[in-house]
């Protein structure tokens, strides 16, 4: 009788045996490991500065049922305010408006799992659209509405998109790449017909189903109008449809491409409920708990914090469809807003818009009678009274400034995307004494890895402890650092990301030993709090010596007449890079003759006070403004053009 040979079967991978990176390990092991589950580590500084179980299960599985779980336990609560027009939805609605847009993908001949290109600004018809594609277990493909023509044809045609929903707003780019576009199976305009478009929009599924059946493969996609087709369209999904699990893609995201072409992220129903729970109970929300919305919801940071995470807690959020800065304040009394998420770039116009209206001396507080938030104590023991106003009461509060505005619900501000400058936070709290939590994460991390404690025990100028995940400083071979040395920040944990879309070189790199390797620069303290110093990519080498950019910015942003300032190195041919930083003056003024290079002269002198002789920039170039991208990421790439005089 033959004997069957009993094959080995694999050991799963286990990240948390690793004390660092395991260059052992193949590529796909390495993915499956950055993302594994972590085993709980009693002296992990997500332990040592939160009490709460961060590791506790996710109460949902996917996207789905948390919307259809809430709207069975909410019913009728608001879920959305949508500050443009004061409308409101509840969890009944978003239920049920969901399950319309999934019907509509279905009658739209989305294949299963399809990628749905959105391209609008915040509306709550791009909540509904972008929940929906995750809630039908297609993946949503938002895109960034600064994008050009070209870039959006890239990001379509990359992650092969099916169906796009594009609003009137931003049909005009869209209108530019038609015919490299065919392989759409529909374009759904959102809003009345653009300008310029001579194509017919069809306005019915029958209308819809004979064009699409008489299309030659030139064709261009059938046009169609959102608005009529889904009024059609019923709100029950049918039984035989597939539900997600919570390994299904719910979304692809490009990054900006401040290093090159943008690189679809992938990430599944468990990663986007795995962070928003870390989030939510990070701060201890409340289903009381509201939240505002002023990024745009083709980034993460929108897309989870303000999204996401409302829906896992049960709370409401106040949507802008833009940032204003004259209606940011009077819409927190309005609405009594807890807690809203931002980028540096927008506390800074909040700080100079109160200054220049109200005063530079004035510390408003949030409430004239009522404790100072904790994690402000040791920042300010008194308030000041306003010294001068340069505009009557009733053209300040026209102007929309906090000063004459209730604030006392805001409990503090969540802020990341960018680097927060110490002078720019603290200047924050000076004006508004209103607490500025900053974290740090990525598109690949599905947002936020790291934040600083909400109770006071915070420090500033760093990015917090790591938050549910684990995050560690890797040296060359993927060996961890000691405390205090720089290296690389590296991050694995539930909320990692599956993987970069058809870009397996990237993948390989970005996963290296089993952790997922961020490009930035760091240390960890002793109290295990994260300090990012650089992007691995924009550190300069002259003369041998590694000089960190930002090291020199958060010099230039102490000067008392900068205003903005982004360093880079350029080639020189007897150091290998020199150091070169772009100053925006207060005030934005640029100085000529002798009054530049006094000012050139004052700025490098201030600096070599204060950094080593090596890293002294030996060229300052005065601008307007710094190149920034759409959620306030600096673009070190445009300075490099501007040097180069492209």
């Amino acid at each position: 009788m033959a004997t069957r040979k009993r094959s080995k079967r694999k050991a799963p991978v286990s990240p948390t045996t690793l004390s660092g990176g395991d260059n052992s390990l193949n590529p796909r092991d390495a993915q499956r490991a950055a993302s594994a589950p972590l085993a709980r580590d009693k002296k992990s500084p997500r332990v040592r500065w939160f009490d709460d179980p961060l590791h506790r299960p996710n109460e949902f599985a996917t996207i789905r049922d948390a919307i259809e779980g809430q709207a069975r336990r909410f019913k009728d609560k608001t879920y959305l305010i949508y500050e443009e027009d004061g409308s409101e939805y509840s969890y009944r609605t978003l239920d049920a408006e969901t399950s319309r847009n999934v019907n509509l993908f279905r009658a739209l001949s989305a294949s299963k799992h399809a990628r749905i290109g959105i391209l609008d600004a915040n509306t709550p018809d791009f909540v509904f659209l972008y929940m929906g594609c995750m809630k039908g277990a297609y993946t949503s493909a938002p895109l960034n509405y600064h994008l050009k023509g070209p870039e959006l044809q890239f990001c379509l045609e990359n992650s092969e998109s099916e169906l796009l929903f594009v609003s009137t707003e931003f049909w005009s780019e869209i209108g530019k790449i038609l015919d490299q576009i065919k392989f759409l199976k529909a374009i759904v305009i959102i809003g009345p017909k653009p300008p310029g478009l001579k194509l017919p929009i069809l306005t019915s599924i029958a209308q819809f189903q004979r064009a699409a059946a008489k299309r030659q493969p030139n064709d261009l996609p059938p046009i169609v109008d959102f608005h009529k087709l889904r009024a059609r369209i019923d709100t029950k999904i049918p039984r035989d449809h597939p539900r997600p699990t919570k390994e299904t893609q719910g979304e692809i995201i490009y990054t900006s491409g401040t290093t090159g072409k943008p690189k679809g992220v992938l990430l599944r129903h468990h990663q986007f409920l795995t962070d928003a729970k870390y989030i939510s109970r990070w701060y201890r929300m409340k289903p009381e708990t509201r939240m505002m919305m002023i990024l745009p919801l083709f980034h993460v940071n929108a897309e989870v914090v303000t999204t996401m995470t409302p829906l896992v807690y049960g709370g409401s959020v106040v949507m802008f469809k833009k940032f204003s800065a004259t209606r940011f304040w009077p819409t927190v009394e309005k609405y009594k807003v807890n807690i809203f998420s931002t980028v540096p770039t927008i506390l800074s116009i909040l700080v100079a818009r109160e200054h220049r209206y109200v005063g530079t001396s004035f510390e408003l507080g949030v409430a004239r009678n009522s404790r100072l938030p904790k994690a402000l104590q040791k920042f300010s023991s008194h308030r000041k009274e306003q010294e001068a106003r340069r505009l009557s009461s009733q053209e300040i509060r026209k102007e929309g400034c906090a000063a004459f505005c209730d604030i006392t619900s805001l409990q503090c501000c969540i802020c990341g995307a960018a680097p927060l400058p110490a002078e720019v936070q603290l200047e924050w709290e000076r004006t508004f004494l209103v607490p500025t939590i900053e974290g740090y994460g990525l598109s690949e991390t599905t947002c936020y890895s790291t934040f600083n404690p909400t109770d006071g025990s915070r420090k500033i100028a760093t990015i917090g402890v790591e938050v549910g995940n684990e995050v560690a400083i890797f040296g060359s071979r993927n060996r961890r650092m000691p405390t205090g040395q720089m290296g690389e920040i590296v991050i694995r944990g539930e909320n990692v990301m599956l993987e970069y879309f058809k870009r397996p070189e990237a993948n390989v790199d970005a996963f290296s030993g089993g952790w997922f390797h961020s490009g930035d620069v760091g240390d960890v303290d002793a109290d295990g709090f994260v300090r990012i110093r650089d992007r691995v990519k924009d550190m300069i080498i002259r003369g041998g010596e590694n000089i960190y950019p930002r090291e020199i910015d958060e010099v230039l942003y102490t000067h008392p007449e900068i205003e903005n300032a982004a360093t880079i190195g350029v080639p020189d041919k007897k150091y290998g890079e020199e150091v070169v930083s772009f100053v925006v003056l207060k005030g934005g003024k640029i100085p000529r003759g002798a009054d530049a290079k006094s000012t050139t002269a004052s700025i490098i002198d201030y600096c070599r006070e204060r950094l080593a002789n090596f890293k002294v920039p030996k060229t300052i170039e005065f601008i307007t403004e710094i190149p920034k991208g759409p959620t306030g990421k600096l673009l070190r790439r445009a300075l490099r053009d501007m040097a180069a005089g492209k």
